[in-house]
């Protein structure tokens, strides 16, 4: 259906909702009444857990049948047989607000829909039909009203209202069921509904558009409630498929008697470890294949901790990264408690090199036997080839055997490691056989795996403190043969992989990387695969990315542009050591994304050492400046990065959490680190997610203040002591963990506005209006319908325009200063909708689903391009 939203003459009032309660899975709480002198902190409680008492107490209280708090207390007290302690509480918390009806009378609305002809849809009966599941949306906030407990829709009036019992009652219907098992549950809880109220209460939920309905197996019904269910069954297909293959290639290839048996530890069916694929293909043609003969190295590719492990001597490979260490050390600990004879070698990026970090590592891991420090494809065949005549001898093994192997560390006789000189990097990367091409990874493919990840180059040349490419930060960048890399992508796409992710550190900086790229849609045109890429782009060089985008754009190979820009402070970019990479080259790249209308994500690392919370906020508000989206993402300490180093540590003062984020360093406190933490959160909320984006855009140009210090003001009053702002610090504090409309958006933007009159001095006009009109518009609600087309008294969609092309026309600081003020715009219009779904499929669902992609703008002329919903 659509409709059209025209301005009220005069702007009507409706009661505040101060007392709230909150539909969650399974359970009700109320969580407003929140006159506490509460902090917009990460942990937050949503209240009293309430059950029908509770309700009855609630709906007593703002009600007016004339009865005394105690004359209510007694009577619930004894109706159901409850003390009074935990209801007194309630009691004094509702008390100490305002009344429901305390609203100005000029406090701002939102415009009334004006009916429209509707599209055919299915009928209530059909809807509630018996075979039909139905579900509630939740989280689901209600006001405690007079009459009951209220829901508000987008237009500011209460679509529903409903009784104690009722509200009680939608506690068995938040995840799907058929309406009799509704009816049994009911029953069964001592709700009291008789079948005639059951009816009702699900025929004004269908009205409110508040009640999903689905019939028995419907995908949409799996997306919203079980939304990991899919995704699981994945999982399983594809990790049993790839057990399969495995099968079938071990019996093709059955353990040889007399050999000590090699086998790769990989948890993930997707992608096939390409570290330990080049382990294998290069161990196997060392020397003319010798390694071959003393050792059998299995095609397992996938671990299966059910599996029974074979007996005697084995050696087990463990490839590490941040986000699988914990689980190779657990599966290494696991294999060696099961037999003691198993030789657990581990290298990759997050096994340490720095030499305290070594002795902890070896200490806390009694598991480990050896640990490869940088490039491993050498070392290993040298390890194994050391160790052949250790196996032969039988155990134990005497790793001193490793002594004159360069690049590792490796347990000795009284448990603590002994480090082997440094190894020098491979210089010829054809040297390493390509595990695609020799066979190692055909079990993926005969399986279905949808990823692959390639090499084109090896090495970094920058030393960016906080990274560790491989180890291979502030190296000379090493080439595989081009032609070995068009052989790799024809085997990809032959077999369908879906995705390809390029490991280098700077794609783009070679002029053959324009080639990689045109080969790869060539190939998508020629077997519909790829479909995706993943890379780095080149950081200092951006000759070759203009003709890399757009023949990627113009293959539909990607979607949407990202720059690792982490910070734009030049003090932090000088402690980082990234001081040498010119952020025009960014500017230069971001260019060319939107020249292709791609929507542009900036990376961004909270709490780098040489950041303080001014340039935390600088690097947001230079985000807003250019309309993008920032990952904001905390800096966590690589164990081999520069930044772990320990005079580095010393000099800058770093401390971490356990989990390895930096809590505080010299440039900033573990308190400025938590206020980083909470602007991050509540960035995300107004400016990524959008609740708040037009409004403050609007508010920079009438008061000259940037829009991040505007948000600081907001959250400044909302931390205040006192209830002066209730529904902004309702907003601050609860929406980024429930992720619903704040029971009314009108509610918030109400004191949004009397905030901006108040503490900002803007101007009570047309214009005003026009910017909460327009934000109002962009945010979602459960029940709004689609398209629909907004009159506003000043064009903000032209405004907007002009605001942007300010912006791309050199004034990205000053733009306030040059476009004319929204008010001297005359009348115009928004047209709305929703085609990612956001009303109806992102709502409830926390802001860190999706990785920092998501947003809930709808879309019109003021919105950004995005990269959808979640």
């Amino acid at each position: 259906m659509s409709m059209q939203v025209k301005v009220l003459s005069q702007l009507s009032a409706g009661p505040s909702p101060r007392a709230i309660v909150a539909l969650l899975a399974f359970n009700l709480r109320l969580i407003g009444l929140n006159t506490e002198n509460v902090r917009l902190t990460d942990q937050v409680h949503f209240g009293t857990r309430l059950d029908l008492v509770h309700l009855e107490l609630l709906l007593g209280l703002a009600g007016s049948d004339g009865r005394s708090d105690a004359q209510l207390l007694d009577s619930l007290c004894r109706d159901f047989n409850v003390e009074s302690a935990e209801l007194n509480k309630i009691v004094r918390r509702f008390r100490a607000v305002g009344s429901v009806d305390d609203m100005s009378p000029d406090d701002w609305r939102p415009p009334v829909p004006i009916a429209a002809p509707e599209k055919a849809t299915p009928s209530d009966s059909a809807a509630l039909a018996a075979t039909r599941l139905l579900a509630v949306r939740v989280p689901l906030l209600f006001r405690v009203g007079k009459s009951g407990f209220e829901h508000i829709n987008h237009a500011g009036e209460v679509d529903l209202c409903l009784t104690a019992h009722e509200l009680s009652a939608l506690r068995h219907i938040t995840t799907p069921v058929t309406t009799t098992e509704f009816s049994q549950s009911i029953s069964s809880n001592g709700e009291l509904l008789c079948v005639d109220q059951v009816s009702s209460l699900l025929q004004r939920l269908l009205a409110a558009r508040l009640l999903r309905s689905f019939e028995p197996g419907d995908p949409a019904m799996e997306r919203l409630f079980v939304g990991d269910a899919q995704p699981q069954r994945e999982v399983e297909r594809g990790t049993r498929a790839l057990l399969d293959a495995i099968n079938r290639a071990e019996q093709r290839a059955p353990m040889r008697a007399g050999t000590v048996p090699i086998l790769p530890i990989n948890f993930d069916w997707e992608i096939p470890p390409l570290a330990i694929g080049y382990l294998y293909t290069v161990a196997r043609r060392y020397k003319d294949g010798i390694l071959n003969e003393a050792y059998d190295f299995r095609p397992n590719w996938l671990t299966d901790p059910s599996a029974p492990l074979p007996e005697g001597p084995m050696v087990l490979l463990h490839s590490h990264y941040i986000w699988n260490s914990v689980r190779m050390l657990g599966s290494a600990a696991r294999f060696k408690a099961a037999n003691p004879l198993v030789l657990n070698i581990h290298g990759g990026p997050d096994v340490p090199k720095y030499e305290a970090d070594v002795e902890r590592y070896f200490s806390d891991h009694p598991f480990v036997d050896v640990a490869v420090h940088g490039e491993g494809e050498i070392t290993i065949c040298e390890v194994l080839e050391a160790l052949g005549p250790e196996f032969r001898k039988g155990s134990p093994i005497n790793l001193a055997a490793l002594d004159g192997v360069a690049g590792l560390s490796y347990r000795g006789v009284d448990g603590k490691p002994v480090r082997t000189a440094d190894r020098v990097r491979i210089s010829n990367l054809d040297e390493i056989p390509s595990p695609y091409l020799s066979g190692e990874f055909d079990v993926f493919a005969e399986a279905g795996s949808p990823n692959m990840m390639l090499e084109s180059n090896r090495g970094c040349p920058y030393g960016c403190t906080f990274c560790d490419w491989g180890s291979a930060t502030a190296s000379k960048i090493r080439k595989f043969d081009l032609d070995r890399i068009f052989a790799e992508l024809d085997w990809g796409a032959e077999r369908l992989f879906h995705d390809i992710s390029f490991t280098d550190a700077n794609f783009g900086v070679f002029d053959r990387d324009v080639d990689i790229a045109r080969r790869i849609v060539q190939l998508k045109k020629k077997h519909g695969f790829p479909r995706h890429m993943g890379t780095n782009y080149a950081k200092n060089s951006v000759k070759n990315l203009k003709p890399i985008i757009e023949t990627l754009v113009d293959g539909g190979i990607i979607a949407m542009g990202l720059l690792s820009l982490q910070s734009m402070d030049e003090d932090t970019l000088s402690v980082i050591n990234r001081a040498n990479i010119k952020l025009e080259k960014y500017e230069a790249l971001a260019e060319e994304f939107r020249a292709n209308k791609l929507p542009l994500y900036v990376d961004l690392m909270m709490g780098l050492p040489g950041s303080t919370l001014e340039s935390f906020r600088n690097d947001l508000q230079e985000c807003m400046d250019r309309e993008v989206f920032p990952k904001i993402f905390p800096t966590m300490l690589l164990v081999n990065s520069p930044m772990n180093e320990p005079s580095y540590r010393e000099k800058y003062g770093i401390t971490v959490a356990p989990t390895q984020i930096i809590k505080s360093c010299s440039s900033y406190t573990e308190d400025d680190h938590n206020e980083m933490t909470k602007i991050r959160r509540l960035f995300l909320l107004t400016n990524n997610f959008g609740i708040l984006r037009h409004a403050l855009r609007f508010a920079r140009q009438e008061t000259g203040q940037r829009e991040v210090d505007l948000l600081g003001r907001l959250i400044a009053a909302a931390e205040n002591a006192g209830d002066n702002w209730p529904a902004l610090k309702f907003t601050l504090l609860y929406i980024p963990h429930l992720m619903v409309p704040p029971v009314d958006w009108a509610w918030f933007l109400a004191d949004l506005r009397r905030f901006f009159i108040e503490q900002l001095g803007i101007a009570d006009d047309k214009a005003l209006d026009s910017a909460l009109r327009a934000q109002h518009a962009m945010i979602p609600a459960p029940e709004r319908r689609f398209p629909e087309v907004i009159e506003l008294p000043c064009d903000y969609a032209s405004w907007y325009a002009d605001v942007k092309a300010a912006k791309e026309n050199g004034h990205l600081k000053d733009w306030f200063m040059t476009v004319p003020p929204l008010r001297s715009y005359g009348p115009g219009t928004l047209t709305v909708t929703d085609p990612n779904e956001v009303c109806e499929r992102a709502l409830g669902r926390h802001f860190n689903k999706g990785g920092g992609w998501a947003t809930w703008e709808m879309d019109s002329e003021i919105a950004r391009p995005s990269a959808g919903s979640m």
